[in-house]
């Protein structure tokens, strides 16, 4: 560990090996294979459908209206053009694929750590501790989140321009020309178009400028090892000045997300989250990262932001901060590395440490990707500089290194497991933290999505004791008990969310339902209207709407909801099939139309591959209404033994008599009381804005 020789001692006759090409092709492999599991994971409904699976410019892949967009829109509460065009060009590669996303994300992780490496290498000349800092970073289990979770790629993309603009600042620094500083200042401005987390980059190049590149001419010193101080040292004054447009740029990136995180009402004020316990929470994040950092264990992906943090907690992370910034500043003539590690760690931090308090978490894994570069910088040199003034200390500083990694990769790879679902995800949150309605309510969300609805509604009763004014865990617990057929405690549900949020589509569409079956289909048709009028393109309260009014004998209205919502879903064959059977049966001469029922349900069965037994019999009906007798007769025959394949009892019986009807010459008449289309099933809240 103490040699810092390029080039590896060759047999004879032999050429020589670079250590460095050696160390970071091991860097990158090792690195891609430990993240090579994270692609055959699926996207998380965890902010990677507000990323990906649901943003329609990203599921168009890369276009020109596409770039447009992501150079304009304020969409997540982030300006980061470059992190959406990198969306878009993995959609146009790997389309849904969820394994291509994350692969993507582990290439970014593997290049940022090889880019690390050499950035230090340079900078310092010392080839194993810059290779330790750099394997740190790679395999460290806090970095996990950041590649694992498809919707944390502006963390890497933005630190991928952060070291290059370190690289292209070092190279500023050996040779000062214009083109060099202008590359650097367009690096850095390509980073805060990926993240605004590197808002802090300027601060850290004052603190490279103290070390490793001594170029502040009132600190000049020697260390053993690193780079000589620089011939054209500046004073302080004169190095803020040259780093002018570099904050210039940062202060707009800042002001930017400051803006689009109010907009977005991700930005909390201090009457939501008092000052004090934002201070008291920074203070205790800071020092919690440091506790994870070296025992990475109980990490998860959503720590809960407390009510108030105990007195004793917070003067103990106060004490820890104030005793390493002592310790540190002490050494600071001797050991400028670990001032500028520990610094370096502060600073970059502080965007994200809850003072501007963004969403309801305390702190996040993520945050740490670029700080911890500082913490890993001062150990490495702290044991470079043991093994160099203790000799005999080498084999263990070695055994130390490895260990470390070791543990690191081992730590790495099971916490990469709980990024492996929706349920593992939230199944861990709720597993190591405590009063967490958002993780409880997000993990009863995952349980849904996978068709486990009893033990969903367990989760969101256990979200609503912790948080029982938040009508999203109401909204949610309703949706599941309508799955079990309880219309009667699920519409209290939808009606005390609406009390709480009236703003609500959902909730006002699915108390409409409920009040369908209660037998008040005028109240319902009441809410389906509210959902329209808060939400225009709602489709589903459209379909709902002409359910209601076909009921109430309202055949105009009912057809006209009914091509509502086929103009905001054309390919929807629900709605393809209740207007083609209205079309064909309305005791409205004026509405029928034989010709266009038809043409629609004709369209549903291609949609459907003519298996669903229900668009079967709409053809059918539309068949009859035509004058096709034979044809109708067919069809409902087919429809008749799709239901039997789907083993569905009451569709059997239902479309048994309407083949009794077509063959004594009838057209059967639609049942709209039971008809009535459910909207989609709970949703994410409570999302963590990163």
């Amino acid at each position: 560990m103490s040699s810092d020789n390029e080039m590896a001692r060759p047999e004879p006759g032999q050429k020589p090996v670079n250590a460095s090409l050696l160390i970071g092709l091991a860097l990158f492999l090792v690195t891609l294979a430990l993240y090579w599991p994270a692609t055959q994971y699926p996207f998380l409904f965890f902010d990677d459908k507000r990323y990906v699976t649901e943003n329609p410019w990203v599921q168009d892949g890369f276009s020109w209206a596409g770039l447009h967009w992501a150079f304009t829109t304020l969409d997540a509460e982030f300006w980061h053009p470059l992190t959406w065009i990198s969306y878009m060009l993995d959609h146009s590669v790997y389309g849904a694929f969820a394994g291509g996303y994350h692969l993507t994300n582990a290439l970014l992780h593997a290049v940022n750590s090889v880019l690390l490496f050499v950035w230090l290498k340079r900078a310092t000349r010392a080839l194993w501790a810059s290779a330790l800092v750099a394997a740190l970073f790679a395999w460290h289990p806090l970095h996990v989140e950041s590649v694992a979770w498809i919707a944390e790629r502006k963390d890497l993309l933005s630190t991928f321009f952060l070291l290059l603009t370190l690289l292209a600042y070092t190279s500023y620094v050996e040779k000062k020309t214009v083109t060099r500083y202008l590359l650097a200042l367009g690096l850095f401005t390509l980073g805060l178009m990926s993240k605004p987390m590197l808002v802090t980059l300027p601060c850290l190049l004052l603190l490279l400028d103290y070390w490793p590149l001594h170029r502040v001419s009132s600190f000049k010193f020697q260390v053993s090892g690193s780079a000589a101080p620089q011939s054209g040292s500046q004073s302080l004054s004169q190095l803020v000045l040259e780093k002018v447009p570099f904050f210039l740029l940062a202060l707009a990136a800042g002001v930017v997300t400051i803006v689009a995180q109010r907009l977005g009402g991700s930005l909390k004020t201090v009457g939501q989250v008092p000052m004090d316990l934002r201070t008291l929470n920074a203070l205790d994040s800071y020092a919690r990262y440091l506790v994870h950092t070296v025992w990475p264990f109980h990490l998860c992906a959503y720590y809960p932001l407390p009510i108030t943090l105990p007195v004793v907690q917070a003067a103990c992370a106060v004490l820890v901060l104030a005793g390493i910034s002592f310790l540190v500043f002490r050494r600071i003539s001797t050991c400028p590395w670990l001032t500028v590690g520990w610094l370096w760690y502060l600073v970059a931090l502080l965007p994200v440490s809850g003072l501007l308090q963004v969403g309801k978490h305390a702190m996040a894994d993520r945050y740490t990707y670029i700080p911890l570069i500082g913490v890993f910088l001062a150990a490495a040199w702290g044991l470079r500089e043991l093994v160099k003034t203790r000799p005999q200390t080498k084999n263990l500083a070695v055994g130390l290194a490895v260990v470390s990694l070791l543990a690191c990769l081992w730590a790495s790879r099971v916490q990469l497991g709980y990024w492996r679902d929706d349920i593992a995800v939230f199944g861990r949150v709720v597993a190591v933290t405590e009063n967490n309605p958002i993780g409880e309510g997000n993990y009863g969300v995952a349980l849904a999505n996978a068709g486990r609805t009893q033990e969903a509604i367990v989760e969101y009763q256990r979200a609503l004791r912790l948080a029982p004014g938040d009508a999203g865990l109401r909204y949610n617990l309703g949706s599941q008990l309508v799955k079990l057929g309880d219309w009667e405690q699920a519409g209290q549900l939808f009606a005390e969310a609406l009390k709480i949020n009236p703003n609500d589509e959902r909730s006002q569409n699915d108390y409409g339902l409920a009040l369908v079956q209660q037998g008040k289909p005028a109240d319902a048709l009441a809410h389906f209207q509210a959902a329209i009028q808060l939400r225009p393109d709602y489709s589903k309260a459209y379909f709902n709407s002409a359910m209601v009014l076909q009921m109430l004998g309202q055949s105009g209205p009912a057809l006209t909801n009914y091509a509502k919502a086929l103009e905001i879903e054309p390919d929807w064959p629900e709605a393809l099939n209740a207007m083609a059977i209205l079309l064909a049966t309305c005791p409205d001469a004026h509405w029928r139309n034989p010709v266009l029922a038809l043409k629609l349900a004709g369209r549903a069965n291609e949609i459907t591959s003519q298996e669903s037994a229900l668009c079967l019999d709409a053809l059918a009906i539309a068949y009859a209404a035509n004058g096709v007798q034979t044809k109708a007769i067919a069809t409902e025959t087919l429809a008749l033994d799709a239901a039997k394949a789907e083993a569905l009892p009451d569709l059997v019986a239902k479309l048994a008599g309407h083949l009794a009807s077509l063959k004594s010459g009838q057209i059967p008449q639609p049942d709209v009381t039971s008809a009535i289309g459910l909207s989609p099933a709970s949703k994410n809240i409570g999302r963590p804005r990163n």
